[in-house]
């Protein structure tokens, strides 16, 4: 085995294991392999760790593949080389794992030697991150480091299916402790609601991972999809009403809640209705925070939400009054009362804003600002611009770029 990789090699490896906390372990020799087995093989069923089935792994695995592997405990690891070198990516799951998970696992493999929270301590001590995000880390970073290299072939082993494993029916119907599960779902639930109340997003989407995870099972019995939809309905309902009892006007949590049904039904993968219930949550408390000491009406804060959310699409007077249920005129009235402008000021000062933001932050060209922030104009843009700031959006990168 070689015995260095690039540096450019080795500072992308760095970035990854940086922005996404998980292990990237680059394997120079036999000890450095020996050494990864004795630091992450929990039990000896765990034969993806073994020593000697790693090694006839790199034996056999190609330049142009990468390979997955999944144990009995439902740990991952990812294997491929860079520079003729072996690199393991991981451990990792891709779920996140509940006592409800280690019950069935310690079902299906009788371990006597083995407690359940020292297993769940030890499942629970890896980043999660689904296949497909993996997959796509992998192949980003292969496209930056190999531009010319055509996009490697993905193998999978999966050591759960050489196991001896019951029945899920049968696992079911040996489910223990029901009604402490039970409520332990309640609690989760309880502690849901409280901190949308509280706009609390980071310990709502805790939360509601727990939720989902505690009836992951469920996903392996039906069609998962269809089962997520009705999922993220309950939440969406849950959530819903959490923030409407922590006082947001309800035309903002309809208007929340809706955008979160148009997108559960677009979704065409289950991750994707799982990001879906993560930007509803963090929008909800958002909305919740902002709407405390709020001295603004219902029908403000919902065209103000709308603006700051929505500015980089094309946004209309007219639509916005008929999706309230309101004329235009009384719309402008009470928002020029409030705001002392008018929907269509306020939303040019905001695209001009989130424009200012871009131009000092990035490199990008004034035409994909103008684009990004909701005009497609670039000139009509710059007019604007200058208008506001004194300066053209060029003049203006050149004194405040970051």
């Amino acid at each position: 085995m070689s015995n260095s990789l690039p540096q450019n090699t080795e500072q992308a490896l760095q970035l990854i294991r940086l922005l996404y906390h998980v292990n990237l372990t680059v394997i120079y020799d036999h000890q450095a392999l020996e050494a990864f087995s004795r630091r992450y093989r929990f039990h000896p069923l765990q034969h993806m760790f073994s020593v000697d089935n790693m090694r006839q792994l790199l034996r056999d695995l190609n330049d142009g593949q990468i390979l997955f592997l999944t144990d009995a405990f439902r740990v991952r690891t990812a294997m491929f080389y860079l520079d003729g070198v072996p690199v393991l990516f991981g451990p990792f799951t891709s779920v996140l794992l509940t006592e409800r998970d280690v019950k069935s696992l310690l079902l299906q493999y009788p371990l006597p030697d083995v407690k359940e929270s020292e297993l769940l301590y030890y499942l629970n001590s890896f980043p999660c991150l689904p296949e497909t995000q993996v997959s796509g880390i992998l192949t980003s970073l292969l496209q930056v480091l190999y531009p010319e290299e055509k996009a490697r072939d993905i193998l999978s082993i999966n050591y759960l299916e050489k196991a001896e494993i019951e029945s899920e029916a049968k696992l079911t119907s040996m489910r223990e402790d029901y009604i402490r599960l039970l409520e332990q779902r309640y609690a989760y639930e309880r502690s849901f609601m409280q901190s949308i109340e509280e706009g609390n997003g980071r310990k709502a989407i805790q939360n509601l991972h727990s939720m989902q995870m505690d009836v992951a099972y469920l996903k392996r019995e039906g069609n998962a999809l269809e089962i997520e939809r009705v999922g993220a309905a309950i939440v969406r309902t849950t959530a819903r009403l959490s923030a409407l009892r922590a006082g947001l006007p309800s035309l903002l949590a309809d208007r929340i809640s809706r955008e979160n049904t148009v997108a559960c039904i677009r979704a065409t993968r289950v991750d994707e209705i799982v990001r879906a219930q993560e930007k509803m949550v963090r929008d909800f408390c958002k909305a919740v925070r902002a709407n405390r000491g709020q001295t603004h009406s219902a029908l403000v804060q919902s065209v103000l939400y709308c603006i700051e959310n929505e500015y980089t699409r094309e946004i209309t007077i007219q639509s916005l009054a008929e999706e309230l249920d309101v004329s235009v005129n009384h719309l402008i009235s009470v928002f020029k009362k409030e705001m002392h402008t008018t929907p269509n000021v306020y939303l040019r000062q905001h695209r001009l804003k989130q424009a200012a933001r871009i131009l000092a932050a990035t490199d990008q060209p004034v035409q994909e600002v103008a684009s990004a922030v909701g005009i497609p104009d670039a000139n009509y843009m710059i007019k604007l611009f200058k208008a506001q700031y004194g300066d053209t959006p060029t003049e203006y990168r050149r004194k405040y770029r970051v």
